[in-house]
């Protein structure tokens, strides 16, 4: 039985207010409590942190992001009966499970992997499970704000290791007479250096 059957009806355009109303909340009220070891809120470590020496200056880019992702799913969803949901408190416990651990060892980072389950957790609780799936991408894209320095570094190290593997094992496998040591590849006679990354 549908809701609008029963009295309740959708509520077009309250839900996108509220939606960025709690997440304004969440990070009015968890981003200032929190201080790292300069004594600053989370929100202006954030800012700090996504800098172009760590290689991370689009996650200042993130909470610009985010309300626009908001608003298109409410474009999509502002028709849907709000259901609101107790599954909404379960869901809301991890993301302040590791804001109060994140605390606990100074470590910013794990603060900002919770705020997507806050997100989630506060629009479950008070739209429903229809609003709250449409807004996993969103919430989850609050992901990219989190700085993970050397990251762009480890990737391509990774990727040039594999490429390596790859070039040696294919070229044995033409007969050719290889032999891979650290990042460069040698013919057999020691004369040629096939490649060095």
């Amino acid at each position: 039985m549908r809701l609008r059957e029963v009295g309740r009806e959708p509520f077009p355009g309250r839900w996108f207010a509220g939606t960025l109303s709690m997440v304004l909340v969440a990070i009015i009220l968890f981003y200032p409590i929190f201080s790292s070891f300069e004594s600053s809120s989370l929100a202006s470590w954030t800012w700090a942190a996504c800098n172009s020496l760590n290689d991370f200056v689009h996650g200042r880019l993130v909470p610009l992001v985010f309300p626009w992702m908001v608003w298109a799913v409410w474009r999509r969803r502002q028709n849907d009966l709000v259901r609101p949901s107790y599954w909404g408190l379960v869901l809301l416990l991890p993301g302040l499970l590791l804001f109060l651990v994140a605390m606990r060892i100074e470590q910013p980072r794990i603060a900002l992997v919770g705020l997507p389950f806050v997100v989630l957790g506060l629009v479950l609780f008070w739209f429903g499970t229809r609003i709250a799936r449409a807004m996993i991408l969103p919430a989850f894209f609050l992901l990219f704000m989190v700085p993970v320095p050397g990251l762009v570094a480890l990737i391509s190290g990774i990727l040039t290791v594999e490429m390596m593997k790859a070039t040696y094992h294919v070229g044995n496998f033409f007969g050719m007479d290889l032999t891979m040591t650290g990042s460069s590849i040698w013919m057999s006679s020691g004369e040629f250096r096939i490649a060095e990354g």
